[in-house]
């Protein structure tokens, strides 16, 4: 096996065709952060990621995208917005990890949303946690069925304060596939203002977010693009839902809401909307993303397990890395758990400080 390294807009129209071929008939890599065109958008916003092609005999079998984020560090490709991250090869292709890194010119790679069906980071894998998912098959009815008591209770509340903002306001609106640039950047707005009442880093100061989803918005391809959702009560934006998809499946990235309207939880009218059709637009799957949050667990039926870990060749550095992931675990299950809000921004800065110093 050969490993050459190029940036995403020097690929060739048939290796970015092979790689799309790969992620379309795999299963375990059908999100859509596995789409060729996903690097190539980040591509466009950042100067930084690199793809390892992996080669045998001049035909490519499989692509290594990452972020270069030192001399011979690399992080997942998106970042802090990348739902799953890993190989793109198809199953039963033999490869060594080891190889790979090296072959990429890189140290070390870190990761915490691998899917555990990677088996070739196995050895690699500190920590593992399940990322949920709903499967919409079926619309609202048969999610129903799906439902355990507290969820259907969760269903049934929301749907009773459905009828009263009809009572009170006006009937909810639904806009399915939103491309209004002014309601993304009210998305953009609510999104940091929850971030900054809830104390935690807002990824909308990073200088590349806000272009990367307004490129994200562009295609009408269902292959890959963006997907950005709306409920209107009346004339009023009350909640947004941005994901993306590939295909039959739905990432979501940003659930945000109009706080002026939460007594009718607008929010979750969205989800139930997705939800009941979802299926009419050819999707199968809303991939939540790895998470504790309340709403994910109410509202998931189904869940799969992912990974986090680092494939670190400086022994060093590799075990400060195994550290700061065990305390980390360790604050989140203590009765540090609750106030963890006022410390976040500190244990964020520990964390980019040491997935990004060399």
């Amino acid at each position: 096996m050969q490993v050459r390294v190029v940036r995403p807009a020097e690929l060739s129209r048939e290796l970015l065709s092979a790689w799309a071929a790969i992620q379309e008939t795999e299963p375990s890599l059908d999100s859509p952060f596995f789409r060729p065109e996903f690097a190539l958008a980040m591509d466009a916003v950042r100067g930084d990621v690199e793809v390892g092609v992996l080669e045998e005999d001049g035909q490519p079998l499989g692509f290594f995208p990452y972020h270069r984020t030192g001399a011979r560090l690399a992080v997942p490709l998106g970042l802090q917005l990348s739902g799953f991250e890993g190989l793109v090869s198809r199953s039963g292709v033999a490869w060594d990890m080891g190889e790979l890194i090296r072959g990429c010119g890189l140290l070390a790679w870190r990761f915490d949303h691998l899917p555990t069906t990677q088996r070739g980071f196995e050895p690699y894998v500190l920590l593992r946690a399940e990322s949920p998912w709903i499967d919409v098959s079926g619309g609202i009815e048969s999610y129903r069925c799906r439902l355990d008591k507290a969820a259907t209770h969760q269903l049934s509340e929301t749907q009773r304060r459905t009828r009263r903002v009809t009572r009170e306001i006006a009937a909810p609106r639904f806009d399915m596939d939103c491309r209004d640039p002014a309601v993304l950047d009210l998305l953009i707005r609510w999104k940091d203002q929850q971030c900054r009442r809830t104390g935690v880093a807002s990824v909308f100061q990073l200088p590349w977010v806000e272009p990367l989803l307004k490129r994200l918005l562009e295609p009408a391809d269902d292959v890959f693009r963006a997907l950005m959702s709306v409920v209107y009560f009346g004339d009023r934006v009350a909640a947004i839902h941005y994901g993306l998809r590939s295909g039959q499946v739905l990432h979501s990235m940003f659930p945000v809401y109009d706080t002026d309207f939460a007594r009718y939880s607008p929010g979750l009218m969205l989800y139930y909307e997705l939800i009941d059709r979802g299926e009419s637009v050819g999707l199968k799957r809303i991939d939540m993303g790895k998470g504790e949050s309340a709403y994910k667990t109410k509202l998931a039926n189904g869940s799969c397990a992912v990974a986090e870990g680092a494939v670190d060749f400086r022994l060093g550095r590799a075990a400060l890395w195994r550290g700061w992931l065990r305390t980390r675990d360790w604050l989140r299950s203590s009765w540090l758990r609750k106030p963890a809000h006022r410390v976040n921004r500190i244990l964020s800065g520990i964390r980019n400080w040491l997935g990004r110093s060399q």
